[in-house]
């Protein structure tokens, strides 16, 4: 007679990999789910697989790896709105503004049933003009700041250039026989 009760253990590759994330085994869960995908023929739950995959390489700051990923070009699921949020969470963090704002900018033109979706998307578009306005005023600041060395830089020299003729006249000055009254 058994102690304990044993579960069979799942064969659904996102049920097993959801359990591995919670052990903290993301990256277990993550190869799990990339192993899934590729092979043929797909789970039946490939899709939330895949939007899995993609949380899971985020979250762990493998933002690169989630592009390369998604631009695979077997991946079918790549006008997914979920992934599409990724995608410009990804593109937002390696600094790609503009690329970031077309993945949100598809988030907003799918299906009204999405709206948790787009709601993100919109927060996310506003967090990237904020960004954007940001990087706009440094490279004013920069340029400015730029402009202000330039004159400095012009200022001392003209300065020093000046100070030098004076110099040499007094050594000129100073060279000739002092006039007797």
């Amino acid at each position: 007679m058994m102690n304990s009760l044993e579960f069979p253990q799942s064969t659904d590759p996102l049920q097993r990999a959801l359990g591995l994330a919670k052990e903290g085994k993301v990256k277990a869960a993550t190869e799990l789910l990339e192993k899934a995908l590729n092979q043929e023929p797909r789970p039946k739950n490939a899709l939330s697989c895949a939007r899995n995959l993609g949380f899971f390489l985020l979250q762990n700051g493998k933002e690169l790896s989630f592009l390369k990923w998604l631009n695979n070009p077997g991946r079918v699921w790549r006008e997914d709105p979920f992934l599409l949020l990724l995608q410009g969470k990804a593109l937002f963090r390696l600094e790609d503004l503009k690329g970031a704002e077309r993945a949100y900018q598809k988030v907003l033109r799918a299906s009204d049933s999405l709206s948790s979706w787009k709601a993100q998307a919109k927060a996310d578009l506003k967090s990237l003009e904020i960004a954007s306005r940001q990087v706009q005023k440094a490279q004013d600041s920069l340029g400015r700041a730029r402009f202000l060395i330039f004159g400095g830089v012009l200022t001392l020299l003209l300065g020093l250039g000046f100070l030098m003729i004076i110099l040499r006249r007094m050594e000129i000055e100073g060279s000739k026989p002092a006039k007797s009254p």
